[in-house]
């Protein structure tokens, strides 16, 4: 049974703090978000300016009360640009900045046993694991169409619109690092590392970064069976996390999103794009445990199940969760 309204509150309870999980208080240190803005050729005084930045601020606070700092002042620097975008591109996102190797965080953070070697991190990633601004500037760089008809709402979305809301937790999510460097072309890596995301990818039980030759990476690229290896995702969900690796290849959307499989009942935040399903405006706990695999830390934490007594019953409140963008 799904108890979303009285999951709402619990979740504000916990946000206050009010709440232990992990046998532990959950923290109360929320990331920083500066913002720098490109409107293009927007005027001021447009409405959709002002629209944009309301639901801007809305993702802001969203991400404020989920990710948490691992170091006192943690920031991420994010540029946003609002104008029209070649294509049939909806809004697209990635890390800027330099990435760093497992090594180099390493060297920073010896006893951290989240670090990978031979991955590289992004900027935002990297800073968060090193518990310090090893990389500075621009962390993440966000474009937004702003040709696409945007429904402006935090918490619904109109038939025939892209929700705005979603779209932009969607695309950060990308730039935080929830992103494969896999090139289809030839089954390398992009810059010659897998990111720490590819990390946790495998085919079957055959780990990706592993596999022999390039070959067969390539292959596996469309094989529609590449699943997610983190203990805390996998958890999370209850069985093994399938990613988006449908044949042919798509551009844009293979390799680093979940397959619609993974919930056939909501549309979540890092699906390809809307499935038919009820929209959902927050990542699941499946999204939740994936980012602590990346070694992000969230709340609540993600493979806490909330069990609630009501009238002598124990009735399972889980919470659900939205649609994406490529």
């Amino acid at each position: 049974m799904i108890c979303r309204s009285f999951f709402s509150l619990i979740r504000r309870a916990m946000l206050a703090g009010l709440l232990c999980l992990s046998g532990g208080l959950l923290p109360s240190s929320a990331i920083t978000i500066t913002t720098t803005w490109d409107w293009g050729t927007t005027p001021a005084d447009d409405p959709n300016r002002v629209n944009v930045t309301s639901v801007w601020n809305s993702v802001v606070s969203y991400y404020g009360s989920t990710f948490q700092e691992s170091y006192a002042g943690e920031t991420w620097n994010i540029a946003v640009s609002w104008k029209a975008l070649s294509g049939n591109q909806v809004a697209n996102a990635g890390p800027s900045g330099d990435w760093k190797t497992g090594a180099q965080l390493l060297a920073l953070q010896p006893t951290n046993t989240q670090i990978r070697t031979g991955v590289n991190y992004s900027s935002t990633l990297a800073n968060h694991l090193a518990k310090s601004e090893v990389v500075t500037g621009t962390h993440i760089e966000l474009n937004l169409n702003s040709t696409v008809t945007w429904d402006f709402s935090t918490t619904s979305k109109a038939a025939g619109t892209e929700s705005l809301y979603t779209t932009m937790i969607h695309e950060i999510g990308h730039g935080l690092g929830f992103l494969s460097l896999v090139d289809n072309e030839d089954g390398t890596y992009q810059g010659g590392t897998p990111s720490i995301f590819d990390y946790y990818l495998a085919e079957g039980s055959t780990s990706l970064i592993s596999m022999g030759t390039d070959a067969l990476r390539k292959a596996a690229t469309t094989s529609t069976n590449v699943f997610w290896t983190g203990q805390y995702g996998n958890d999370a969900n209850g069985t093994p996390i399938k990613i988006y690796a449908p044949n042919p290849y798509e551009d844009g959307s293979s390799m680093s999103h979940l397959d619609f499989t993974v919930n056939t009942s909501e549309s979540l935040i890092m699906f390809p794009s809307d499935s038919e399903n009820p929209p959902n405006f927050s990542y699941s706990a499946t999204e939740l445990g994936m980012w602590k695999d990346l070694g992000y830390n969230v709340v609540p934490e993600p493979n806490t199940w909330m069990l609630v007594v009501v009238g002598g019953g124990m009735v399972l409140c889980i919470r659900g969760r939205r649609d994406a963008k490529a």
